[in-house]
């Protein structure tokens, strides 16, 4: 029992091993792939080398060595559609947790998952303060609510509200700005081109265009939005 603990322990340490050089592509020289069906071939003679160390049966050995190359064959297949499970996630993640943004480590790419009423919402970090907001490829700018600018430092007291703009609820008055960092995943962006809403006017800030074409591109696929550093 204690050499199958080892041989677990190797297998978990190879797991482990691939998860975390999956971006390099190469372990010890060699290319993933390949590194990972030597381990699963080394544990696999091993557990015979064991069996016959212990005097048992030939026959059982290979059948219970058949049970546990299969679930590291299914722990390496599982690893090689690791993408599509973490979209997966992200749609299982984002119908749970309303404005999670979650991140691809293949390429720092940040999923977004479409909301239960059609629209895109994401928790931004807008100089350092989360902020809740709506991905709006219609508004030409990053504009904050009046409340979560103040939130985020501004000083609603100091800011001329001259611009006019046309809203969902009409015509309204913002004041153009810059922001500083805005922070979504694995995301940051500076010194934005946005603008502050007047109180009262914009119920939830919005993700705009100024945003988005800093971005190296962003794409809309079924019911996630992918947005590339």
């Amino acid at each position: 029992m204690r050499y199958l603990s080892f041989l677990l322990l190797g297998l978990l340490v190879l797991l482990i091993v691939l998860v975390v050089r999956h971006d390099a592509g190469t372990v010890l020289g060699m290319e993933i792939g390949s590194f990972a069906r030597l381990g699963v071939m080394a544990a696999f003679i091993a557990f015979i080398g064991i069996g016959a160390f212990r005097g048992t049966s030939v026959s059982k050995n290979i059948r219970h060595a058949g049970i546990w190359l299969g679930l590291a064959a299914s722990l390496l297949v599982g690893y090689s559609y690791k993408d599509d499970a973490r979209a997966m996630f992200a749609r299982v993640a984002g119908g749970l947790v309303p404005g999670m943004a979650f991140t691809s480590h293949s390429d720092n790419s940040v999923i977004i998952t479409r909301g239960q009423r059609g629209h895109y919402s994401v928790r931004a970090l807008i100089n350092d303060v989360p902020i809740d907001m709506l991905v709006d490829t219609g508004a030409s700018s990053v504009v904050l609510s009046a409340q979560d600018a103040a939130r985020a430092g501004y000083d609603l007291n100091t800011l001329a509200f001259t611009l006019p703009v046309q809203t969902a609820n009409g015509e309204a008055f913002v004041s153009v700005t810059r922001i500083e960092r805005i922070e979504i995943g694995s995301i940051n962006i500076e010194n934005v081109a946005g603008a502050i809403a007047q109180p009262g006017k914009l119920g939830q800030s919005l993700l705009g265009i100024s945003f988005l074409d800093r971005l190296s591109s962003y794409e809309f696929s079924g019911q996630n939005l992918t947005l590339r550093p």
